[in-house]
């Protein structure tokens, strides 16, 4: 399911509604850091999870990730084999792999004898980015709720460094509740958020 931006921002305006005049939030530069930052913030906290498939060549150690990949998570490639640990042609060793800088690296490069024992389709799991794709962010529904929060902190954090002496109040699940000072309301809604990703 997705969501668009626009209405993440509408939302995000109307929680934190009376702070907005400390800050230029009809400047889209300001909203977009708002939600990158926010979305970046849930990838850690709450990360999705994505699925590709290499085709792999004997000798080759370093093929492409997918564009929305942070991290690595798992295969169950080469760990279902035909032949028994103690039958000639098992393979014993299997290389470590890894995620970087767009790059998804085998610590040692896969042998023609092993892809032809194994199967050149290798599937993996990986931790992929919330990210805004055509004004839209595919996002599950349980975790709408916690983006909300995240975008508040981001919110909050700006008026922290420009405003910090101020008074805010925002919005958070149980409803509108004044929490002060930016830092005091940044720590709460990070409480809050904390909570929720617990639960998901």
């Amino acid at each position: 399911m997705s969501i668009s931006k626009a209405d993440l921002v509408a939302s995000l305006l109307v929680s934190v509604s009376s702070s907005t005049k400390l800050l230029d939030t009809d400047d889209i530069t300001i909203t977009s850091t708002i939600v990158d930052n926010a979305l970046d913030a849930l990838s850690r906290l709450a990360p999705a999870t994505g699925i590709d498939t290499i085709s792999l060549q004997p000798g080759v150690q370093i093929y492409p990730a997918p564009s929305n990949i942070w991290a690595y998570k798992e295969t169950a490639w080469g760990f279902d084999q035909r032949v028994a640990p103690w039958e000639p042609g098992y393979i014993s060793r299997l290389p470590d792999v890894t995620y970087n800088e767009g790059n998804i690296y085998f610590s040692f490069a896969p042998t023609a004898q092993m892809i032809s024992n194994l199967g050149s389709r290798f599937t993996y799991f990986y931790y992929a980015r919330y990210q805004v794709n055509n004004g839209a962010i595919e996002i599950e529904p349980r975790k709408q709720a916690l983006l909300l929060l995240l975008c508040q902190m981001e919110f909050m954090k700006l008026l922290v460094l420009r405003e910090p002496g101020t008074q805010v109040t925002t919005k958070g699940n149980a409803g509108k509740i004044q929490y002060g000072s930016p830092k005091l309301a940044f720590e709460a809604l990070q409480e809050e958020a904390g909570r929720i990703a617990e639960t998901l």
